[in-house]
């Protein structure tokens, strides 16, 4: 009988927990990169506010934000940045943003389409990308 080389066994290993623990966003870090960025695409950004040690940042970022297909949903319409609170960039763009996580769904032109505060549900994120994308139409419609 012919052995597995191991290194198949840890591809194997390594593409069943991917998928077992969800997917990931391809997060930015860069605010004016990602706005470009979008404005190229075509597609509005979203903005993930987090602090280092904020445990419902983690948590959301765990069970809400790998899940595959709110993966597939933010990617199809969004642009991802994750932000820390204290950076300099969130104090001058988001100026009011006091609790984490906080979420901003905006245009490339800087409009507020939608913004989140606190933890959220798989549901509840789902029911709020929804009204940003609705927003975004409307907004689309006006001009």
């Amino acid at each position: 009988m012919k052995k597995t080389p191991l290194w198949r066994l840890l591809t194997l290993t390594f593409l069943l927990a991917t998928t077992l623990w969800g997917a990931e966003l391809p997060w930015r870090s860069d605010y004016a990169r990602a706005l470009a960025e979008a404005k190229k695409a075509g597609k509005n950004l979203m903005i993930f506010i987090e602090a280092k040690h904020c445990p419902y940042c983690e948590k959301m970022k765990q069970r809400v934000l790998r899940d595959p297909d709110v993966v597939r949903s933010v990617q199809e319409g969004f642009v991802p940045v994750r932000l820390l609170i204290d950076d300099p960039i969130v104090k001058r763009e988001f100026p009011k943003t006091s609790v984490t996580p906080t979420i901003y769904f905006i245009t490339p032109k800087k409009e507020l389409l939608m913004d989140v505060v606190g933890y959220l549900n798989q549901e509840f994120f789902y029911w709020r990308l929804g009204a940003a994308e609705e927003e975004a139409e409307r907004l689309e419609r006006k001009r």
